[in-house]
């Protein structure tokens, strides 16, 4: 997996050491899934003592002449980055199996996104936006006060795929990472069964999600060096992290360490990949069955391989094999997507245009439905 330096002076150099990596991951691993995820108070955006006005313009300017490929992150957000079985279970339980439910999520999200961004002009705004997204964590919580015991339950009428699809998938994949060492993964928080619902373990690690695609995929999204960048791009989810609740000493956007995500990414992601149930594959495969519908050129196994080739820098063989002709014709094409997106500005900005108008067409369509129902 490629990576970019995130810096070389000695504050990076300290918090790379093998005792501190160590320190951080054992205290998120060992007290923050008892922790409830938004225990932090919520406080004016400028008054988190932390905050680089310098960092948030980099972190901005680059959503803003990127638009595109935000969109594609936050697509393989969900495609590839909610293996863990403990978040799932949070973020999409009650709306298993109806595609339509999936897109409204992948909507949801994509606009909270937007409007997170948006304190960049507008920090009252993007405090009621923080106000709402707390509320919602709140009853999430509340209402499963106790931890799950069972995967998901997918609808029988809408479950769209059958159960031997799903075990080649889940096959592929795990026979194509399992030369990645995962022996240190905590396997009693990779289950069913989290702690607590809501913990600041899982909110780290969605947290972890949107930045560790550009992250770990710098040159997919076309970030090449441009370390100041992903450090403002890092540092813009700090900032969302600490508005939604979560504390400093659990948050991973705070004093970024690449052997730290490193560390995150093989014990959760990686391991969480390699053990994927029938749940989990149903709750990606039906988001996609819903996009699939609305961007025909995009399938789950194409999007499951681009994210499998970045991750390790080599072929995933096994699940190429079973892939489908339009299968492998969406990785082509995707392909090309993202080439002109790593391009130069104008390009860029020609491909940005169409995928706007898309997201504001679904954005006004999804606000339509909501309004007759």
């Amino acid at each position: 997996m490629v990576q970019l330096k995130l810096s070389e002076d000695s504050s990076t150099a300290d918090n790379s050491s093998a005792a501190k990596k160590m320190d951080r991951y054992n205290s998120l691993v060992t007290f923050a899934p008892f922790v409830a995820g938004d225990i932090n108070p919520l406080v004016p955006i400028e008054d988190i003592p932390w905050l680089d006005e310098s960092l948030i313009k980099h972190g901005f300017t680059f959503y803003a002449t990127h638009f595109n490929q935000s969109m594609f992150a936050i697509i393989l957000v969900f495609v590839l980055g909610l293996p863990v079985k403990s978040v799932t279970s949070v973020v999409l339980k009650g709306q298993m199996g109806d595609p339509k439910n999936y897109f409204s999520r992948y909507l949801s999200t994509l606009k909270l996104n937007c409007e997170f961004l948006w304190f960049y002009f507008d920090k009252k705004k993007a405090y009621k936006t923080y106000e709402y997204v707390r509320k919602q964590h709140n009853f999430a919580r509340n209402f499963y006060t106790k931890p799950s015991t069972k995967p998901i339950q997918p609808k029988d009428d809408a479950n769209l795929f059958v159960e031997k699809w799903k075990e080649e998938i889940s096959t592929a994949v795990s026979a194509d990472l399992n030369h990645i060492d995962t022996s240190s993964a905590p396997q009693h928080l990779l289950t069913w069964k989290p702690p607590l619902a809501v913990s600041q373990l899982d909110m780290a690690l969605v947290q972890f999600m949107f930045i560790w695609m550009f992250w770990g995929f710098p040159k997919l999204f076309g970030i090449k060096n441009r370390v100041e960048e992903l450090k403002g791009i890092i540092h813009l989810w700090a900032i969302h992290g600490r508005m939604i609740g979560i504390q400093d000493e659990y948050n991973i956007c705070l004093n970024p360490d690449p052997e730290f995500y490193d560390l995150l990414t093989r014990n959760f992601l990686i391991e969480s990949l390699k053990n994927m149930d029938e749940t989990v594959i149903t709750v990606k495969s039906t988001l996609m069955g819903a996009l699939g519908a609305r961007i025909p050129f995009m399938t789950y196994k194409a999007l499951m391989y681009i994210s499998l080739r970045e991750l390790q820098e080599r072929e995933g063989e096994s699940l190429w094999r079973i892939m489908s002709f339009r299968d492998k014709l969406s990785y082509r094409f995707l392909q090309g997507w993202m080439w002109i997106a790593r391009q130069n500005l104008v390009l860029r900005f020609l491909l940005d245009i169409p995928v706007g108008l898309w997201t504001l067409y679904q954005f006004r369509s999804h606000a339509f439905t909501e309004i007759k129902k």
